[in-house]
């Protein structure tokens, strides 16, 4: 045996107060401020044994610290291969996206993913130590950049279990700076209430379920208002085929729609695959539609190329449907070519050209057999303010010539610390040659001001001011151009007091828009927030229409 306090190998190094090097079974073993260190990772423990023939680490020790690129792992026992990268952590507790997690185990698996799987666990993204909810789950898989899938996963409030859901995934999104970001964190419905509409409730269900069935469903109703339900889900039957079934149901005002349809997806190589589905749906406003149809589409995708043709028979009204669709990008350039057929005569017909070099671009676009056709329409956008358009218009069986130009500007009149003052407008001016010759002008001016000052370490103020007038000279011969002459003072203003518990506070708020030509609020409200380090409570006033409103917000 030979005792040091220090080994460097080509692997890794070794340093503790006690090592001991067992030459016959191939065994180092270290205690008492044990370091182990690799180009990959670090380990902090107060015991650990190095197998040198498996490249196996055992080590203990009460806050056991495991470092890598990816994270940290706090735990009080773990077992770790230095050269695969991969091991268990035992008693675990580790931080990922805001959110802190603790479990019985945490194994680390390196393939592709990089993935985490957490056994017994629990998380929150509360930062005190007594948290006011926390979730638990059987396993939690954490698979970075791409989604977090729990299995059994329950909400409590304090130790009070509310809600389950079977299987919950947290889903990333890009943000606006190109970041990758945990989409929504916590999956509690959005409860509130307001005298107008009642109740309201909004849950959004992402979910996975073993490694075929995913999907999402979503409910977003109030007790006396709108309601709408959506289930969308996609069963994988092997690597080349899925299943994707939809159903919506949408209750807006005096509409009532309801959808559902089921499509099965075959990808026959890389390039080519098939596409075969129903869908029926049904409408109800004051007038009953209904529609039953089935579909089956061939698609090729390749490099800069995609194609899409489509059959389908519509049962109820016995028509015919066929659909082409053309489309072909490179760099800057793109073209695409859509055409409809009922009963093999064509019914609606569009073509698109487009060259962007931001941030200007030039836009041809060709439609015909819709609501609004464009026959053409040419558009050259000449930077980020400046956009030029001509189009022949035809909207209810009337065509109307335009020439139109759109001229944005903005400029900052004063700024200094925290307070700035800026004005900015837009002016559209248009010429028709058709039906009759007339011009038509828009001038929206705007001025606004900010401001934003911490008054000492607990008060926060800030505020905003805008002014916008809208002028507009000669006659809208295209209906949908007219804007109606608003003169419209938007404000706001917001006190925050923080309060000591940690990111928390009291804020009181106030927003309102007020119509000057009407002399009548069109907005005015009062909002008080109580807002905590993971959760807010929120109630408002709305003074136009005497309105309550109350808001939980995770």
């Amino acid at each position: 045996m030979a005792k040091s306090e220090l080994i460097d190998t080509e692997y890794y190094t070794l340093s503790a107060d006690d090592i001991l090097f067992d030459y016959q079974e191939g065994i180092v073993r270290a205690s008492t401020n044990v370091k182990f260190i690799s180009s990959e990772l670090e380990l902090k423990a107060d015991e650990l044994t190095v197998d040198t023939s498996t490249n196996e680490i055992k080590a203990k020790g009460d806050k056991l610290l495991l470092i890598t690129p990816e994270r940290e792992i706090v735990g009080n026992e773990i077992i770790y291969n230095y050269k695969k990268l991969e091991g268990v952590i035992y008693q675990a507790e580790t931080e990922f996206e805001e959110l802190n997690f603790q479990g019985d185990s945490v194994k680390i698996i390196n393939d592709e993913s990089e993935r985490l799987v957490i056994k017994g666990a629990s998380f929150t993204p509360c930062i005190m130590p007594e948290p006011h909810y926390h979730l638990k789950a059987e396993e939690i898989s954490i698979i970075p950049d791409d989604r977090i899938i729990a299995h059994n996963l329950q909400f409590y409030w304090a130790n009070i279990r509310l809600i389950t859901f079977p299987g919950y995934v947290f889903k990333y999104k890009t943000d606006e700076m190109g970041r990758r970001i945990l989409e929504s964190q916590i999956p509690i419905p959005k409860i509130g209430y307001s005298t107008a509409d009642g109740i309201n409730l909004e849950l959004i269900y992402p979910y996975e379920f073993g490694n075929n069935s995913s999907g999402k469903l979503l409910f977003s109703g109030s007790q006396y208002g709108d309601r709408e339900f959506n289930l969308d889900n996609i069963y994988n039957i092997n690597d080349e085929m899925f299943l994707k079934s939809y159903y919506n149901y949408l209750q807006e005002d005096e509409i009532e729609e309801q959808e559902l349809s089921t499509r099965l997806y075959y990808q026959l190589n890389k390039r080519l695959s098939l596409e075969n589905g129903i869908l029926i749906q049904r409408s109800y406003d004051e007038i009953l539609e209904e529609k039953e149809k089935i579909s089956s589409a061939l698609i090729y995708n390749w490099k800069n190329y995609y194609f899409k043709t489509i059959l389908s028979y519509n049962f109820l009204e016995k028509l015919r449907e066929e659909e082409l669709n053309f489309r072909y990008r490179k760099d800057n350039f793109s073209f695409s070519i859509y055409h409809d057929y009922l009963n093999e005569l064509l019914d609606r017909q569009n073509y698109i050209f487009t060259y962007k070099d931001n941030p200007s671009h030039l836009k041809l676009n060709y439609k015909e057999g819709y609501d609004v056709d464009y026959i053409p329409e040419l558009e050259l956008k000449v930077n980020k303010n400046l956009l030029l358009s001509l189009a022949r218009i035809e909207d209810n069986d009337v065509f109307y010539s335009r020439a139109k130009m759109t001229d944005k500007f903005s400029t900052p009149i004063f700024e200094k610390g925290n307070l700035n003052y800026n004005f900015q407008g837009s002016l559209d001016y248009m010429i028709y040659t058709e039906p009759v010759r007339d011009y038509y002008a828009i001038l929206k001016l705007g001025a606004g001001s900010k401001y934003k000052r911490a008054v000492n370490k607990k008060i926060n103020i800030e505020s905003n001011l805008s002014l916008d007038k809208y002028f507009s000279s000669g006659f809208a011969v295209y209906p949908e151009d007219k804007v109606d002459e608003d003169f419209i003072i938007k404000s706001k203003l917001s006190v925050e007091v923080k309060t000591p518990a940690p990111e928390s506070a009291w804020i009181l708020s106030t927003e309102g828009i007020y119509k000057i030509n009407e002399k009548e609020w069109e907005e005015l409200d009062l909002k008080i927030k109580r807002k905590y380090d993971c959760y807010s409570l929120s109630f408002g006033y709305g003074f136009e229409d005497s309105s309550l409103e109350f808001d939980i917000d995770f």
